[in-house]
C-alpha cells in the first residue's frame, strides 16, 4: 500500500498539470510564471557565481573591467465572479469587465484585493531598484606625468633623475615649510603650487623608489608615443580643462638653447657656491650632459559646481611650469596661438626664495624661457567598470519570487467563476439571466451612469418600481456615436492627468538641460563620460539612497501611465468587440470554451495592438533610464562633494565621483515620443462604431441587460416545448397581495407559490421588478382577451415551469454556446399577439439569437420590446 503523503503529492502534481494545461487566459498566465521564475532564478545564480574574495552581501560586485507579468495578473483579479457582480447589481452598480479596473476593487473579494495590492507593491522595489543594480563606471582621469627633455632623452641618452633645473633651487625653502603641515600619507598635499609633485631629494638617488621608475618607462616607451605639433600640446596640456582621457603622460620636447643638441651640463645652467658642490654632486654630476630638464607628477581637476558657474575656473597643478598659472578658466576666450610654443619655466617671485638663494646658486638666466619643438602624449587606457549591487539585486531577486508565488496562488486557487473577459461574462448572463435588469434591454452606458450615481437601495415586492415603464416597448433611435463620447469621461480625466503631469515634468527637465547645458541640447546620449552632472546630492550617509531613488522615481510613474494607457486601448477593444456582435454572427470569446466558443491567448488586446504598446513602453522605459541615471565616475577628475560612504560600496577608488547625471538628447527623444502618443487615443477615439447597438460592452449592467434572450425552434424541436418559453394552455400569471402566484392547469382554483414553483431564491430574482409591476398593459390577447388581469402579460414567458426548467436552462447554456449576433428579432407567436399594439405595428424583441432567430438591425423609429 501507498504512502498516505506520496498519494496527497501524486494528487497535488494531477492538480497542479490539470492547472498548467487549461486554456485561455490560465494558459498565458502559466508562461508568465514560467518566465517570471526563470527571470529570478537567473538573478540568483548572478548573485551567487559573481560572488569574489572581499565581497559583500551588502556590498557591490564589479563582474567586468576594463539593459511583467504583473500588469497581466492584476487585470485577472479585478475580473469579478458573477455573485459579486449580482450583489453589485442589487444597487444598479455596474462593474468593469475585461479591462484592468481599480472600480471593481471596492466589490471583489478579500483574497483578489489582496493578492492585486501585494502584486502593486512587490513590483515598485523592482522599478526603484533595478535599473540601478546593475551598474557601469566611467573614467576621467586627473593624474599625468610631465617630462620636459631633449629629443634625445627619448633616443637612450643620458640623464640625471633631478633634472638639469635643479627643482630643489625653487623649492626646498618652500617645499620643506610645506611639508610640515601636510597629512602624513596623502600625496595629494606634498604639491607644490603650478609645478606639480613635490619629490624629496633622497628619491631621486634611489633607484627604486616610484620617480626612478616612471623616468626610465618613460624614456624607454616615449618614442613609440603620439607626436603632437606645439600648438596641439599646448591646447591639450595647458590651455583647456580636459580629463585625461585620451592622453595621460607627456614628453615636452623642448631646444637646449646651446651648442649641444643632448641636453645641458651642470655648469651651463647653475653657477653654484661651492658649499654646494658636495650636496648636488650627488644628483646631477658636475660634467655630465643631462638629457632631461624637469619631470614630476601632475593633476588636472574642476570642481562640480563649475558646472552650474561655468565662469569658476579648473586646476592645472603643473601650469607654472608650463608658462602659464594654476587656475585655468574652464572656458577660455578663442586667442591665437602661434606655432612656435615659448613658455617661463622659472619666475624670480617664486616663494619662498630668497635673495642670498638666488646668489648660492646663480641660475642663468637665458633658461628662464624655453621653446617647444613637439610633444610626445602618452594614449590613455581608461579603465571603466560593469558591476552589480549585490543588495539592491537581491531585493529585485526577492520581489520577482514574491511575485511568482502570488501569481501561482492566483493560478491556483482562483475561482474558476471570475469572469475574466467579456465572451466569460455574455455567456453567464445568457445562461443565467439576470433579475434586477429583467426589460432593460436598450440600457446603455449613459442609463448606467445615471443608476450609478442616484441614491441606491435595495428593492422590495412593495416598492413602486420606477423601472417598470422600461419594460414597455420603446422606440429605437438608431446611435450615431464615435467612441468619443463611449469611453467615460473619469477615464479620460485619469489618463490625461497622469500623461499631463509627466509632459509637464519632461518639459521641465528639458528646459532645465537646455539652460544648464549652455542653450544647446547636444550631448551624448545615455551615460557618458561627457554627460551633465546634477550637483543637488551634497549629502551624507544615505546620499546614494537618495541619489538612487531620485534617478528611478519617475518609472514608477512612467509604468502608472502605461497602465492607464493600456487600459483606455483596452476599453476601446471590449467596446469594438461588443459591437462586432450586431455585425455577425459569431461565437463568444470565453476562458473555457464549449461548444462553438473560442479561447484566445489574450485577455482583451490583441497582438496588433498589445505588441506595438509594449515596445513603446520598453522604448520609454529605456529612454528615462538613460535621460536621469546614477553617475560613477573614477579617475578623480571631479572634485567637490561625492555622496560619502558609497565608493566602498561600489568598490570603486575613493576619488570617485558618485552623483546624478542627464543626457540631453534622451530627454529630448523621451519627450517627442510622449508628444506622439499622447494625441493617439483621442485620434483613435474619433472612429465610429459600425455596428448599431447599445453602448458599453465593459459595463456589467448593460452586459446584463442586454442578455436575457429568446431561443427560437430549431428543426426537429417541439413547439410546444420550446425551451419552457411556451406557456402551457390555460396557464396566466396572477399578482395577489404581496405574494406571487402562477395559475397551471385547467383548475382555475389552483394556485401555487413562485418559490415553490421554480425554487426560486428570493435574493436572486426581484418580484416586483419581474412579474408584478405597477401598471398593467392592456393591449390584444389571444382569442381577443384583454391582459389587464395579468400583470404585464409577457412575463409569463420569463418563468418555465418547474418540470420545463431543466430544459429551459439547458437551452439557454446551448445558445451561450453556439454563435450569437445581437439585433431585432420577431417575438415568440403568443408573446407576439399579447403585446402588438393597438395600431397594428409590430413589436419586435431586443437581444441576442442564433442563426434562427432572424435577427435584423433595429430600424430607426421602431417599436422593440427590451428582452422581458
Amino acid at each position: 500500500m501507498r504512502p498516505l503523503s506520496t498519494v496527497r503529492l501524486d494528487q497535488s502534481n494531477m492538480e497542479l498539470s490539470k492547472v498548467l494545461t487549461q486554456g485561455g487566459w490560465r494558459r498565458t498566465a502559466s508562461l508568465n510564471i514560467i518566465l517570471d521564475l526563470t527571470c529570478g532564478i537567473i538573478l540568483l545564480v548572478l548573485i551567487i557565481s559573481l560572488e569574489k574574495p572581499g565581497s559583500s552581501f551588502t556590498t557591490s560586485t564589479i563582474i567586468f573591467e576594463g539593459d511583467s507579468s504583473s500588469n497581466y495578473f492584476m487585470q485577472v483579479l479585478s475580473a469579478p465572479s458573477r455573485e459579486e457582480l449580482d450583489k453589485a447589481h442589487g444597487v444598479f452598480l455596474p462593474l468593469d469587465i475585461g479591462i484592468p479596473s481599480f472600480k471593481n476593487m471596492q466589490s471583489i473579494s478579500h483574497f483578489k484585493k489582496i493578492c492585486w495590492f501585494g502584486l502593486l507593491l512587490s513590483s515598485l522595489p523592482i522599478h526603484l531598484f533595478f535599473n540601478s543594480s546593475i551598474f557601469e563606471t566611467y573614467f576621467q582621469g586627473s593624474a599625468w606625468g610631465l617630462t620636459i627633455a631633449t629629443e634625445a632623452f627619448t633616443q637612450g641618452a643620458s640623464l640625471a633623475p633631478a633634472g638639469s633645473s635643479y627643482p630643489a633651487y625653487e623649492y626646498v625653502p618652500y617645499y620643506d615649510a610645506y611639508l610640515t603641515s601636510t597629512t602624513e600619507g596623502d600625496p595629494g598635499n606634498n604639491r607644490i603650487d603650478g609645478y606639480g609633485l613635490a619629490v624629496p631629494l633622497e628619491q631621486y638617488a634611489n633607484k627604486t623608489s616610484t620617480i626612478r621608475k616612471n623616468l626610465t618607462e618613460t624614456a624607454e616607451n616615449s618614442s613609440g608615443w603620439h607626436m603632437l605639433d606645439a600648438n596641439t600640446c599646448r591646447s591639450e596640456y595647458l590651455l583647456s580643462c580636459k580629463a585625461r582621457t585620451q592622453y595621460r603622460d607627456v614628453v615636452v620636447v623642448i631646444e637646449t638653447g646651446t651648442n649641444s643638441t643632448v641636453g645641458w651640463s651642470r655648469g651651463e645652467v647653475f653657477n653654484l657656491s661651492r658649499n654646494l658642490f658636495q650636496q648636488w654632486d650627488i644628483y646631477v654630476p658636475p660634467n655630465d650632459v643631462n638629457s632631461l630638464w624637469y619631470s614630476t607628477e601632475c593633476t588636472t581637476t574642476r570642481d562640480i559646481m563649475s558646472l552650474a558657474n561655468p565662469n569658476q575656473n579648473c586646476s592645472n597643478h603643473c601650469g607654472t611650469a608650463l608658462g602659464l598659472q594654476v587656475n585655468v578658466p574652464v572656458e577660455l576666450p578663442n586667442t591665437t596661438v602661434s606655432s612656435n610654443w615659448k613658455f617661463q619655466f622659472q619666475s624670480a617671485s617664486l616663494p619662498g626664495i630668497t635673495p642670498d638663494t638666488v646668489a648660492d646658486y646663480g641660475y642663468n638666466d637665458r633658461f628662464s624661457n624655453l621653446t617647444v619643438k613637439y610633444c610626445l602624449a602618452q594614449p590613455a587606457s581608461n579603465v571603466c567598470k560593469i558591476g552589480i549591487s549585490n543588495l539592491l539585486l537581491f531585493i529585485v531577486v526577492i520581489c520577482i519570487f514574491i511575485k511568482v508565488a502570488q501569481c501561482c496562488l492566483i493560478l491556483w486557487k482562483l475561482p474558476y467563476s471570475s469572469l475574466v473577459t467579456l465572451g466569460d461574462a455574455m455567456e453567464s448572463f445568457i445562461s443565467k439571466p439576470d433579475p434586477q435588469t429583467f426589460g432593460l434591454g436598450t440600457l446603455d452606458r449613459l442609463d448606467s451612469y445615471r443608476l450609478e450615481n442616484q441614491p441606491r437601495r435595495y428593492w422590495s415586492s412593495d416598492d413602486e418600481s420606477h423601472l417598470t415603464s422600461a419594460i414597455k416597448p420603446r422606440q429605437w433611435h438608431h446611435p450615431n456615436r464615435r467612441f468619443l463620447s463611449i469611453v467615460p469621461r473619469i477615464t479620460w480625466a485619469h489618463m490625461y492627468i497622469l500623461l499631463l503631469v509627466s509632459i509637464t515634468i519632461l518639459s521641465l527637465g528639458l528646459g532645465f538641460s537646455y539652460i544648464y547645458n549652455k542653450s544647446s541640447l547636444r550631448a551624448p546620449f545615455g551615460p557618458s563620460d561627457e554627460n551633465r552632472i546634477t550637483t543637488g546630492f551634497s549629502v551624507g550617509g544615505n546620499g546614494y539612497f537618495s541619489a538612487l531613488l531620485s534617478a528611478n522615481i519617475f518609472q514608477p510613474l512612467l509604468s502608472l501611465c502605461y497602465f492607464s494607457y493600456n487600459a483606455f486601448f483596452t476599453r476601446l477593444l471590449v467596446e469594438q468587440e461588443w459591437n462586432s456582435y450586431s455585425l455577425r454572427s459569431q461565437p463568444l470569446r470565453v476562458s473555457h470554451p464549449r461548444g462553438d466558443q473560442i479561447s484566445t491567448y489574450r485577455l482583451q488586446l490583441p497582438y496588433r495592438y498589445s505588441i506595438p504598446l509594449l515596445l513603446v513602453s520598453i522604448l520609454c522605459h529605456w529612454f528615462l533610464s538613460n535621460a536621469l541615471f546614477l553617475f560613477i565616475m573614477e579617475g578623480g577628475y571631479w572634485q567637490g562633494f561625492s555622496i560619502y560612504d558609497a565608493p566602498s560600496y561600489f568598490h570603486v577608488s575613493e576619488d570617485s565621483l558618485i552623483a546624478l547625471g542627464y543626457s540631453p538628447p534622451a530627454i529630448l527623444a523621451l519627450f517627442v515620443v510622449a508628444c506622439v502618443i499622447i494625441p493617439l487615443p483621442f485620434l483613435f477615439s474619433l472612429r465610429k462604431l459600425k455596428g448599431n447597438m447599445v453602448a458599453g460592452g465593459s459595463n456589467s449592467l448593460v452586459l446584463s441587460a442586454a442578455c436575457h434572450c429568446y431561443v427560437f425552434p430549431r428543426p426537429g424541436d417541439d413547439e410546444e416545448r420550446r425551451r419552457g418559453h411556451s406557456r402551457p394552455e390555460g396557464s396566466q400569471i396572477d399578482c395577489q397581495d404581496d405574494n406571487t402566484w402562477i395559475h397551471y392547469g385547467d383548475e382555475p382554483g389552483e394556485h401555487v407559490p413562485l418559490d415553490e414553483r421554480i425554487g426560486h431564491d428570493s435574493d436572486r430574482i426581484s418580484q416586483q421588478t419581474v412579474l408584478c409591476g405597477t401598471s398593467s398593459q392592456t393591449s390584444p390577447g389571444r382569442n381577443g382577451e384583454s391582459t389587464e388581469n395579468f400583470r404585464s402579460l409577457e412575463d409569463d414567458h420569463l418563468i418555465p415551469m418547474a418540470e420545463d426548467l431543466e430544459d429551459w436552462e439547458q437551452k439557454l447554456r446551448e445558445l451561450s454556446q453556439s454563435k450569437l449576433k445581437w439585433g431585432a428579432m420577431p417575438l415568440p407567436n403568443d408573446l407576439a399577439e399579447a403585446v402588438n399594439t393597438e395600431s397594428g405595428e409590430i413589436v419586435m424583441h431586443l437581444g441576442f439569437g442564433d442563426e434562427f432567430a432572424n435577427i435584423r438591425s433595429p430600424q430607426e423609429g421602431g417599436l422593440l420590446r427590451p428582452a422581458y
